[in-house]
């Protein structure tokens, strides 16, 4: 019988690699997917900012529809819902982005209230809202019920 050789303290015919060098392997390997994973859930929560954020510029921009086809107290009820600040999502380019649309949101249907009633009341929402407020409104008929609905206002629709 044959003796069977070694070669570098490993038996000869035996293929391998040494376990400290496999365990890094799969060190690196877990490493590697836990990064994968990590940046895949950033992508995914990135994805639902930007679905979140358009959300609210369409429905900036159905406000702003429907405000502009509105007597001045429906308008002024919708400049009241736009000119509340929103909740920031994680995105600060987003937020930015709408901040920016909310606010020329507010300035096209305070143009249109200043047309519409022939009144500049400035740039600020407050003072629109206290002057043509449904509140207001409905006191001077005596019914004293704050009738807002601003999905009624702008007709239940979110496109």
């Amino acid at each position: 019988m044959q003796a069977q050789r070694s070669v570098n303290g490993r038996e000869a015919g035996k293929v391998g690699c040494p376990k400290p060098l496999a365990a890094l392997l799969i060190i690196l390997n877990l490493l590697l997917l836990g990064w994968v994973c990590f940046l895949q859930w950033h992508r995914q929560m990135d994805r639902l900012d930007a679905r979140a954020a358009w959300n609210v510029l369409m429905e900036y921009e159905n406000c702003r529809r429907v405000a502009i086809s509105n007597n001045p107290s429906g308008a002024v009820e919708l400049l009241r819902y736009v000119a509340q600040p929103r909740q920031k999502g994680g995105s600060r380019h987003l937020n930015l982005i709408v901040d920016y649309e909310r606010e020329r949101t507010v300035q096209d249907i305070i143009q249109h209230l200043r047309q519409q009633t022939g009144e500049d009341l400035g740039n600020d929402p407050k003072r629109w809202v206290d002057r043509y407020g449904l509140k207001r409104a409905n006191e001077s008929k005596g019914d004293g019920k704050d009738k807002t609905d601003t999905h009624r206002l702008t007709g239940g629709e979110y496109k």
